[in-house]
């Protein structure tokens, strides 16, 4: 599936740090005007990737409309996002009870004393853990045919390269929850304490955007068309004496040259030429005689392999 670059967010942050630098060049000492700067493009970047995860759900979910062998993906992304939009959601509750407060004692009150700052620790943890979870999830049972999640062998190297995704776990490299609170909230102004309690929220998004994109990436990898067309002659049987009725159901046949299958009569491979076995069998004797065609396919999209089966029925007559 096609997906479109973000190439919005990487200048948002450009974005910022130019004005910082135009700021401190221009000798202004405003630090409230950076700090609304600041605030506004990451806000605006937040608004942006939120909208996009939303975009790529929905396009998942548009395509597991008629390919239904990616609904595990679907429900994965879905899962992620909304796990993602918890922990925002949370942050953002964070900064209205420090506002209750005072520039002096809001951080503190909340952060500190209350435990707020180990308790948002506790959950980005947690996040990193439930988000990676879901991904382990599709190599499950037999995986999804045709994506990456249908090789075990691989797993390990890919469930790292999705961990390497999530970006947010930068912000928890301390070695305990005390010390990353005390490093990241420890006698910061509000307005610190609000820049980087918004940048965790845009590291979860832009992280969530990553491991949703990466599933959709799945999606679309192969595509069945049936390219293949003849037609179809099933008669009662193949002959009729004088006076007796031939019946016969015609119809269009069609196949994907993508998917594989072999044909076997009685048990023995048939040689395939065109998408058709060719049978040949002498008989020495007169009357009715019957074999059992079987067509064993692999489905493209499954990897299951199906075997339908039937008999068919001649009849020999005596050479004249």
């Amino acid at each position: 599936m096609q997906q479109r670059y973000l190439f919005f967010p990487a200048l948002l942050i450009l974005s910022i740090v130019l004005f910082s630098k135009q700021t401190v060049n221009g000798q202004s000492n405003n630090e409230s005007t950076i700090f609304i700067a600041s605030m506004q493009n990451m806000k605006t970047m937040n608004t942006y990737l939120e909208a996009s995860n939303k975009d790529v759900l929905e396009s998942i979910s548009l395509v597991t409309e008629t390919k239904i062998q990616y609904l595990p993906l679907k429900n994965a992304a879905s899962e992620i996002l909304e796990l993602s939009t918890k922990l925002n959601t949370y942050i953002s509750r964070l900064k209205e009870l420090i506002e209750e407060g005072d520039h002096k004692t809001g951080v503190e009150k909340v952060l500190i004393t209350e435990k707020k700052g180990v308790e948002l620790f506790e959950k980005l943890t947690q996040l990193s853990k439930d988000h990676l979870k879901y991904i382990d999830d599709l190599w499950q049972g037999s995986g999804i045919y045709s994506t990456i999640f249908i090789h075990d062998q691989k797993k390990v190297d890919l469930l790292k390269k999705f961990s390497d995704q999530l970006l947010y776990l930068s912000s928890t490299n301390a070695t305990d929850s005390e010390t990353w609170v005390k490093e990241n909230f420890k006698g910061k102004t509000m307005e610190e304490v609000f820049i980087t309690l918004t940048n965790i929220q845009n590291q979860v998004n832009l992280s969530t955007n990553h491991l949703m994109r990466s599933l959709s990436e799945q999606i679309g990898r192969l595509n069945i068309f049936y390219d293949r067309f003849d037609i179809s002659v099933q008669a009662d049987k193949p002959s009729v004496r004088s006076g007796e009725t031939y019946r016969a159901e015609i119809g269009l046949a069609t196949f994907s040259a993508q998917a594989g299958f072999s044909i076997s009569v009685n048990g023995q491979k048939l040689v395939m030429k065109e998408g058709k076995g060719q049978y040949e069998v002498t008989s020495t004797t007169p009357g009715e005689k019957e074999y059992r065609a079987a067509v064993s396919i692999t489905n493209p999209l499954t990897g299951e392999v199906e075997t339908f089966s039937q008999t068919f029925k001649y009849e020999v007559t005596e050479s004249k």
